[in-house]
C-alpha cells in the first residue's frame, strides 16, 4: 500500500516561516523596550527559541497515511494516530480517533484551515488536500 502525503501548497509552507522569522527578528526589540527586568535576557532567549522553533517545523507540516495509519506533522508536535483509532475527519478540519481507554479525541489540522480572506488557490487545494484524508478514512475501515 503506497503512503499518501498531503501538504500545504510550496508557497503557503515558505510563508509558513514567516510567523517564527517575525519572532527571532522581534525579540531583542520587544525584550530591550519591555519592562522584564532581570528576566530580560530568559524571556528574549525564550522567544528566540520558540521562533526557531516554529520557522523550523512549519515547513514541514504535513499529514501521511500508510498502512499504519495517520501521522500527523504539526507546527508544534507530531502525532501517530493507529489506523483503527481513527473515527471521521471534520470540518474544522481535525482528525477524530478513539486513544486507548475509548475517549474520543481531536487532532487539528491547521495546515489545511482556511479563510475567506485566503486566496482561492490555497482555500481550494486545502479543501482537496481535506477530501484526500476523508476518502482514505472510509477506505480504511
Amino acid at each position: 500500500m503506497r503512503a499518501v502525503r498531503l501538504r500545504p501548497l510550496l508557497v503557503a509552507r515558505v510563508v509558513s516561516v514567516a510567523p517564527g522569522a517575525l519572532l527571532v527578528a522581534l525579540a531583542p526589540v520587544v525584550v530591550g523596550d519591555g519592562d522584564f527586568g532581570a528576566w530580560r535576557w530568559p524571556v528574549g532567549v525564550l522567544a528566540v527559541l520558540a521562533g526557531i522553533y516554529l520557522a523550523v517545523r512549519a515547513p514541514g507540516c504535513e499529514v501521511v497515511c500508510d498502512q499504519r495509519g495517520v501521522v500527523v506533522r504539526g507546527w508544534l508536535w507530531t502525532r501517530t494516530l493507529p489506523r483503527k483509532a481513527v473515527v471521521e475527519v471534520t470540518d474544522f478540519p481535525a482528525v477524530r480517533w478513539r486513544d486507548g481507554r475509548g475517549r474520543v479525541r481531536w487532532t487539528p489540522l491547521g495546515m489545511f484551515w482556511t479563510s475567506s480572506r485566503m486566496l482561492p488557490v490555497f482555500v481550494a487545494h486545502s479543501e482537496e488536500q481535506v477530501r484526500r484524508l476523508r476518502r482514505w478514512v472510509r477506505q480504511r475501515r
